[in-house]
């Protein structure tokens, strides 16, 4: 197995978990971008598992003043072209967002050899969770041990999985609102998605794809200092994505079993 590090930052990276919830952790874009990576390296790394490590989130705000007070506001984006021939600025269309710049390191487990400059050439074509990856700060370095690997990462929190806590016979939003209150360091985010219909051919759909309408699952992290967790990371406790049933999910939770196929039942 091959090892590599990858010190990123991205810059107007997306909060938006669903309509309802912002954090400033995009995993299920973390992981899916690592893997879209595999697939522009030539040859491939075949990637086993993904890693991540949290430095810093620095959220988008602007200052607006209002009757004398400073409150700050999330920036919003607005469209270039007048909405409905609207003289006003104001009425161009506005997508809903919340951005932040993100440092993270990320870990990849490779069943194939890994070359830096190969990888650092490929990041800098693609965008983290919508946000620009900055060329001046993206190093990677590759490693044989998973040992060594983590030894180079000083700081930083590791991000599991612990939607476990939201399992039970209650509401799981009353038990994740819990969770959060209960310890430091949980947050909610979106870490996959269930079909709400069997994926069809439609009309426009991304590299006519059969496509399905879905919903997003909302699950939980935990932030857990490295010098605490560094000794018992493992290949088993990596992030991987795939199937259950009709739910496309990303997880590092040893006990979940997840598929390369969807076994729809609607």
């Amino acid at each position: 197995m091959n090892y590599a590090t990858i010190a990123l930052r991205a810059s107007k990276a997306s909060m938006l978990q669903n309509l309802s919830i912002l954090s400033p952790a995009p995993v299920f874009a973390a992981i899916m971008a690592m893997h879209a990576l595999d697939k522009r390296i030539p040859g491939g790394l075949d990637i086993q598992g993904v890693g991540l490590i949290h430095q810093n989130a620095q959220p988008w705000i602007e200052h607006l003043e209002d009757k004398g007070y400073v409150e700050n506001a999330i920036v919003q984006r607005r469209g270039a072209v007048l909405f409905d021939s609207a003289s006003d600025p104001s009425a161009n269309p506005m997508q809903p967002m919340a951005l932040a710049d993100l440092e993270w390191t990320i870990l990849l487990a490779c069943d194939r050899a890994v070359e830096p400059a190969a990888i650092e050439t490929a990041l800098l074509t693609m965008r983290f969770a919508g946000g620009v990856i900055d060329a001046r700060y993206t190093r990677v370095r590759c490693f044989d041990d998973m040992k060594a690997a983590l030894r180079r990462v000083r700081s930083g929190f590791w991000i599991d999985d612990a939607s476990d806590l939201l399992v039970g016979p209650g509401d799981p939003m009353a038990a994740l609102l819990q969770a959060q209150r209960s310890a430091p360091w949980m947050i909610p985010a979106n870490l996959g998605y269930a079909l709400l219909e069997s994926p069809v051919d439609r009309k426009g759909a991304r590299e006519a794809l059969p496509h399905a309408f879905a919903e997003h699952m909302i699950g939980l992290l935990r932030y857990t200092p490295m010098h605490q967790v560094r000794d018992t990371i493992s290949l088993d406790t990596l992030w991987r994505y795939g199937w259950d049933a009709d739910q496309f999910l990303v997880t590092n939770r040893p006990g979940v079993s997840l598929s390369d196929a969807c076994s729809s039942s609607i």
